[in-house]
């Protein structure tokens, strides 16, 4: 497998700090990207250069981006903005790509893009977004269209992420510790696909060697449980 230098958004998010080991584990040059110094230090600490940054400002890490041969973006600002510093992402990708050495790009999308399903779907699904998620059909285009500049762009889709202390099913954990309650949406009857975050980061890893490009992949461990079984 050949070493490529690696530019990671979200490095000390939840899906992109697995991401960040997993790359440092198998030999890359990765510089992760945050927006917090005492998590630059963490990220030094396992081997990653640290890129203090904000998506939304692009000058302020794009010499780096353009230097970087491949881009993994996780990132989800869900706090400022999802929507609009995801396009800022998106364009930062474009001008590395068209001026920089940027040839691949893994973009994180997720299942719900899909909508609910009754029986199991693979990546060729049509889209049937989550209101929640309405946006991300046309944010992947957008990535797609990026291979107009020579760059091998794949989508990855992951399911409910778990393992560690955060995400969605972590909240879960702290709910029911703090407050000895346990809170789903709906009935409960709805299947959720679960996919553990270390082999979500080992998919990014074999990616970012293998995709071709131009594809998409669900991640999910093969798991079928409902929401009320989960909680």
């Amino acid at each position: 497998m050949s070493k490529q230098r690696v530019f990671l958004t979200g490095a000390s998010g939840y899906i992109g700090s697995a991401v960040a080991r997993h790359l440092v584990a198998a030999g890359h040059e990765v510089h992760g990207m945050t927006r917090s110094r005492s998590h630059a230090r963490a990220l030094e600490a396992i081997g990653v250069k640290p890129v203090i940054a904000d998506l939304a400002d692009i000058p302020t890490y794009l010499g780096v981006l353009q230097n970087c041969d491949s881009v993994i973006h996780t990132a989800a600002d869900m706090q400022n903005g999802t929507v609009k510093h995801d396009l800022a992402a998106i364009e930062a990708f474009r001008q590395a790509s068209a001026d920089g050495r940027v040839r691949r790009i893994l973009y994180t999308s997720g299942v719900w893009v899909h909508g609910p399903s009754v029986d199991a779907i693979d990546e060729h699904a049509p889209y049937q977004p989550l209101d929640i998620v309405g946006w991300r059909p046309v944010h992947e285009t957008l990535a797609y269209e990026l291979s107009e500049h020579e760059v091998a762009v794949t989508i990855i889709r992951p399911g409910m992420v778990y393992g560690e202390h955060r995400g969605i099913l972590g909240m879960w954990f702290a709910e029911a510790h703090d407050k000895k309650t346990l809170t789903y949406p709906g009935d409960g009857s709805q299947h959720w696909p679960l996919v553990h975050r270390d082999d979500l980061a080992d998919l990014y890893v074999r990616a970012l060697t293998g995709a071709k490009g131009g594809d998409a992949y669900l991640a999910g461990d093969g798991s079928w449980f409902t929401v009320k079984a989960l909680a």
